[in-house]
C-alpha cells in the first residue's frame, strides 16, 4: 500500500487507515483492517488527479476512532463528517455551512513555495491545476471526550495560527477558537503540540485548556 497514513486502532486491534492507488484511475481509499492487516471493508473512496496533472490542494481523508469503536471520517473537499458503527452502519452526520475562502494569487505563490521551494516545476513536468477556492477544511482532531476540532482555511490577521470549529460529542457546533499552535493530541484537558525553535530544534509542548 502506497502512502498508508495516520492509522487509528480500535479496542479490538482493528485498524482504520487510508492509502493511495496509482492505477489507470488514481484514487485514495479509506479502509478498515483487522489486526493482521486484512481488509474488512472499504469506508470510502475518492479519485485524485492523474499524472502529469497535480492539484496543490489534493483531497485528503481525515478520520478518528471513538471510545465506542465508531469511525468518524470526512474528506477535505466538503464540510461533512460521518460517524459509522464498527460494522460501517451510518450513525450520525455532522454538517456545517461555510463560505469557501477564495484562492488568491498570493495564496498560490505561498503554496507553491511550500511544495517546491524556489524551484517550481516546469510545464513539461506537471500541469498544476489550481482550484478556485480553498478546500472545505484543512484537518481535524478529536479529543478523549469525543469533541471534534476542525481546522479551517478561514483567513485571519495573525498568520501564525488557525481557526478551529469545535463540535461536542453529540455533533453540536459549540464554538470557534483561534489557536497559535497545531494540536497533535488533546487529552485530559491538555493540548500537546510539536514546535520548532529558532535553531531548528523540535520540542513537544503541553498546554492546559481552559474553557470560559
Amino acid at each position: 500500500m502506497w502512502m498508508f497514513t495516520r492509522a487509528k486502532v480500535d479496542s479490538k486491534g482493528n485498524i482504520v487507515g487510508s492509502h493511495t492507488i496509482m492505477d489507470k484511475v488514481p484514487k485514495t481509499e479509506l479502509l478498515k483492517f483487522n489486526a493482521e492487516m486484512e481488509p474488512l471493508f472499504t469506508i470510502a473512496s475518492m479519485p485524485i488527479a492523474r499524472y502529469p496533472d497535480f492539484n496543490p490542494y489534493f483531497p485528503l481523508f481525515f478520520y478518528e476512532v471513538t471510545e465506542e469503536d465508531n469511525i468518524l471520517w470526512g474528506k477535505t473537499t466538503e464540510y461533512e463528517f460521518r460517524i459509522l458503527s464498527p460494522e460501517a452502519k451510518l450513525v450520525k452526520r455532522i454538517v456545517k455551512d461555510y463560505d469557501p475562502e477564495k484562492l488568491t494569487r498570493e495564496d498560490r505563490e505561498k503554496r507553491a513555495k511550500e511544495i517546491w521551494g524556489n524551484a517550481p516545476p516546469s510545464a513539461s513536468d506537471v500541469r498544476v491545476k489550481w482550484p478556485k477556492n480553498f478546500p472545505a477544511f484543512k484537518e481535524c482532531i478529536m479529543d478523549d471526550r469525543g469533541w471534534l476540532f476542525v481546522r479551517t482555511y478561514e483567513k485571519m490577521k495573525d498568520p501564525e495560527g488557525s481557526y478551529y470549529d469545535v463540535f461536542d460529542n453529540e455533533g453540536r457546533y459549540i464554538a470557534k477558537v483561534f489557536l497559535t499552535v497545531r494540536p497533535r493530541l488533546l487529552k485530559a484537558g491538555k493540548l500537546y503540540a510539536i514546535e520548532e525553535d529558532e535553531e531548528g530544534f523540535l520540542t513537544v509542548k503541553r498546554y492546559r485548556i481552559d474553557w470560559k
